[in-house]
């Protein structure tokens, strides 16, 4: 069999070792070790071709994926027939969503989720955002392949912010989130927050630092809402006061106002803290923020890619713009801080039960490894969609992770997968699903369930895991 004729009428070379890799990649998913399998089922696969057309006619890809599937089940390889039959089916949505969306293949290993929230957030091919985004913060081209590579690769990406301004012609500020003092020269202060609206960015105040923080939070409150209708985008912004605060009742009257756009949070410990990522900082002072994804990176890589991260995100400071000389004279800190992501499909492989003391010395070695630079336990929704994993530290919550899971271990079902999806957990199906894998599969759900003693790896600070663990 020397030929092929593609989905789009063209006729190319026949590869074997393509037929041989989808078995393969459908056999580990279920559990498969006998790589051996995949070649034998592609050499009868080949025989049979040859038989059946003869030398001036060629098989179509969808007639030779028909004959694997045949061949797989009538070689008693059912679960990988299975598995085969739902990778082509994922790989032939994909292809279709690709054509839709950005009108070509993209090699950037992206899932159907990730590809859709890519197009959704960003209205450009992958490798167009990504080779934009490494030639603008490079110094060189040996850095610029190095930058490519890190996020072409899917090992880490930066906040969303930095993807979306980092590959203009003209660069622009690069930083998202900022904390707005209230307790002097206040309009100067909503001048500068104005400023900061409008480029996208998200702020918070401290309503502790005044006598009347209704009166200061409905100022901030129309500065954001004239903003979001100049913007056309309504971002998210925090407020926070003290449970103890004389005016406590007068704030928590605004929460429903529909003017609001503020998120009111009580708290008597950490006051200072960025809106959206939750970390302490001081006022105007910029955070470079990016996620390694831990399903990709090898444990002993961890180190080597957050090295990387790191020259990456102090790029950022470098080649941004600073529409306040505030901002840009905090900026020569350089303040870097790098999250994770997918810790839980890690703890899963590496069968560490999700809330045992394990997984969080666990944690604390990955820390360990990205020792140069700040870590913290953020979490991200849209890079946890362009990773397709968890999100930072969360439980397991996707379909299409508990799936995979399924597959893999031979009990998937579609009415199976129904009820879980239903039920919210694997737990109380302890016929259909071994008890191992009930145990290590922990999701939000079941989290919830727990005291909340038992939920460390929820914490927002490193330093609460750590507490958790010598204790």
């Amino acid at each position: 069999m020397q030929k092929i004729i593609k989905r789009d009428g063209r006729v190319m070379p026949f590869a074997a070792a393509q037929i041989t890799e989808a078995i393969w990649k459908a056999a580990q998913a279920v559990g498969g070790e006998d790589q051996g399998m995949a070649q034998t089922v592609t050499k009868e696969v080949i025989e049979t071709l040859e038989q059946t057309f003869e030398k001036s006619h060629y098989p179509t890809v969808e007639q030779v994926q028909d004959l694997v599937e045949k061949i797989l089940i009538e070689k008693g390889h059912a679960k990988t027939a299975k598995a085969y039959i739902l990778y082509r089916h994922k790989r032939t949505e994909k292809r279709r969503l690709q054509e839709k969306l950005i009108g070509s293949p993209t090699k950037i290993p992206l899932s159907l989720e990730g590809l859709k929230a890519f197009e959704k957030e960003f209205h450009e091919t992958p490798e167009e955002i990504f080779q934009k985004t490494a030639h603008s913060l490079s110094n060189n081209k040996k850095e610029e392949t190095i930058f490519y590579n890190l996020l072409a690769n899917l090992e880490f990406l930066p906040h969303p912010h930095i993807l979306k301004n980092a590959n203009k012609e003209k660069l622009s500020f690069l930083f998202h989130e900022f904390i707005i003092p209230t307790n002097e020269i206040l309009f100067e202060h909503l001048k500068n927050a104005d400023l900061l609206l409008q480029n996208n960015c998200s702020i918070s105040i401290n309503l502790d630092q005044t006598d009347k923080p209704a009166s200061l939070l409905k100022l901030f409150q129309s500065t954001s809402e004239l903003s979001s209708k100049l913007n056309q985008k309504q971002s998210q912004h925090l407020a926070t006061i003290s449970p103890n605060h004389p005016s406590l009742l007068d704030v928590l009257t605004l929460k429903n106002d529909e003017k609001n756009h503020f998120e009111i949070l009580q708290t008597e410990d950490e006051p200072n803290v960025l809106p959206k990522s939750h970390l302490k900082a001081e006022a105007y002072e910029p955070i470079a923020l990016g996620w390694i994804n831990l399903t990709v990176v090898a444990p002993e890589k961890i180190s080597e890619i957050a090295n990387k991260a790191a020259l990456f995100l102090n790029r950022v400071f470098e080649k941004s713009t600073y529409p306040l000389s505030l901002i840009q004279e905090k900026a020569k800190n350089k303040r870097c801080s790098l999250g994770i992501m997918g810790l839980a499909e890690v703890l899963y492989t590496q069968n560490i039960d999700y809330i045992s003391y394990e997984a969080g010395v666990f944690l604390q070695n990955i820390q360990g490894k990205i020792s140069k630079i700040e870590t913290n336990l953020t979490s991200n929704a849209l890079i946890a969609n362009l990773f397709d994993t968890t999100d930072g530290t969360e439980p397991f919550s996707k379909q299409s992770h508990l799936e995979k899971i399924a597959i893999k271990q031979g009990f998937h079902s579609p009415k199976l997968m129904t009820a879980i999806l239903k039920a919210g957990s694997l737990k109380p199906f302890d016929k259909e699903i071994p008890e191992n894998i009930r145990k290590l599969v922990f999701t939000a759900q079941d989290l919830n369930s727990l005291p909340r003693q038992h939920r460390p790896l929820q914490e927002k600070d490193l330093r609460k895991v750590e507490k958790w663990v010598t204790t």
